[in-house]
């Protein structure tokens, strides 16, 4: 599907439609993005933004592991600003959300909600206190780990520095129990099976998966198990459909865990090391290389599975946009969100139903979550 029918770009502009993470920010801070044009390279910018009728974007502050023990809470404040001084910008564009009356207000007068998220509780360097002041500052949820392993959580890589936890810590659930009274959002994307079985044992409220998918379509340690989404939509969770090929394919995936192992991929990490958008381009280039093509029907096949499994009010977008190395066919960049619309519709689901996987759903756990 190339051309997309009027009817579902109708609903589409009609309907919320919300993105719950890409890594835009650190192309704007280390890049110099200007969000402000159409861009030849990355997936996210404002004209594509407004093309792809998407409304709502939440925003990963992404801090490498490799800034550990005592570099990181400094590397998600630059980011911050960059998303403050974006504001300033381009404020007849994009405004700045931290409650669900904000995100309303800001697309009701036309403008692009922002969100604020932390990926990687590294992050926090072990402090309560510097989680609290990221909560003041606007941030409204945070992914436990990334594929690393950090002081207090398990991350689902297979390759640890640190020596697994089995879960969550005594302070990883502080972490946990300190995110609910502040009423932000637990992100269980990226973590192991013991620490997602560990944070709804801890955690009384809503739990998302920002940017995850079924693991029984495509087995890889990033995706979520059946009895995983099972638990997550008895709490009232949201899983956003990842558009990463690696995470919608199996063979995608078997290709793309053999390029990581490989000696070129460790040869790109070592010589990059200390460059992060440089390793990304170089990982890119390899990945389109040795990643066979996924078309974006992989997408609704994967929302489908988990309405069979759960219901409709458990699943989302949630791209990974400017933070994946390849696209799906014909998804290449946020304006060809539509598409997605437009297959949902060819699939037989009742527009109410579209609504909620566009965004309804989401917004409900933010009303949950958050308050008013």
């Amino acid at each position: 599907m190339t051309t997309i029918p009027a009817h579902a770009l109708e609903l589409h502009r009609s309907a919320l439609v919300v993105d719950t993470h890409n890594d835009t920010l650190i192309w704007v801070l280390d890049g110099k993005r200007d969000l402000g044009i159409r861009n030849r390279e990355g997936h996210i910018d404002i004209p594509r933004l407004r093309e792809g009728g998407v409304k709502v974007l939440l925003c990963a502050c992404y801090t490498p592991a490799s800034l550990m023990p005592d570099r990181c809470a400094s590397r998600v404040l630059k980011l911050i600003d960059t998303m403050y001084r974006l504001l300033a910008r381009h404020p007849g564009d994009l405004t700045l959300a931290r409650t669900v009356g904000e995100i309303e207000q800001g697309v009701q007068k036309g403008k692009i909600a922002l969100v604020l998220t932390v990926e990687g509780g590294h992050g926090i360097e072990d402090d309560l206190g510097i989680l609290r002041m990221f909560h003041r500052l606007g941030v409204r949820s945070m992914t436990l780990t990334h594929f690393n392993n950090n002081n207090w959580a398990d991350g689902s890589g297979p390759h640890q520095t640190i020596p697994n936890h089995g879960g969550l810590t005594d302070f990883g659930r502080e972490v946990i129990r300190e995110m609910d009274r502040l009423r932000m959002i637990i992100d269980i994307s990226h973590a192991s099976e013991e620490t997602f079985w560990d944070v709804l044992d801890v955690s009384t409220r809503p739990v998302i998966a920002s940017h995850s998918n079924a693991y029984t379509l495509a087995p890889h340690h990033r995706n979520l198990k059946d009895d995983q989404i099972r638990a997550l939509a008895r709490r009232g969770g949201v899983i956003g459909i990842n558009y990463f090929p690696p995470f919608l394919s199996s063979q995608a995936s078997a290709a793309w865990e053999e390029m990581v192992e490989s000696e070129t991929y460790q040869q790109i990490q070592e010589e990059w090391a200390d460059d992060l958008l440089a390793r990304e381009r170089a990982v890119e280039q390899l990945a389109r290389a040795v990643i066979p093509p996924v078309p974006f029907s992989l997408i609704l096949d994967h929302i489908d599975y988990i309405v069979n499994l759960v219901g409709v009010e458990h699943v989302g977008l949630g791209s990974d946009f400017d933070g994946i190395s390849v696209t799906p066919q014909g998804l290449e960049d946020i304006s060809r969100v539509p598409l997605i619309t437009a297959g949902l519709l060819e699939r037989g689901y009742a527009e109410a139903d579209i609504r909620k996987i566009l965004g309804e759903n989401w917004l409900r756990v933010f009303r949950e979550v958050w308050g008013a």
